[in-house]
């Protein structure tokens, strides 16, 4: 009797993971992720500027957001440039200014 209940408890264990080893076939799964969109993030930018002017870090990334911007959209990429351009020079914005542009960007 106890090695029947021995083999019944090694077929209940065995059973599943012998028939859980060939279980057809594998398929690979390609995950994309979504490129961010350029114009959120000048308007994500221009938010924060209207809140707080002075230029930090973020214009070294200035020219790529630029670039980016302009590939959707030419003309707010340019008037983008522009903005840019001026607050990278004098390490500040112009709040009035940056609210302007965000509305072109909405």
């Amino acid at each position: 009797m106890t090695s029947r209940f021995f083999l019944n408890c090694v077929l209940a264990f065995a059973l599943p993971v012998f028939a859980g080893c060939n279980s057809g076939v594998v398929q690979d799964q390609i995950l994309e992720a979504n490129a961010p969109d350029p114009i959120a993030e000048a308007r994500s930018l221009l938010n924060a500027y209207i809140t707080s002017p002075a230029v930090g870090s973020e214009a070294m990334d200035f020219d790529d957001l630029v670039s980016r911007v302009s590939s959707v959209d030419a003309d707010k990429g340019e008037k983008l440039e522009q903005f840019l351009t001026k607050a990278k020079k004098s390490g500040r914005v112009n709040q009035s200014t940056a609210k302007k542009l965000l509305a072109e960007f909405e």
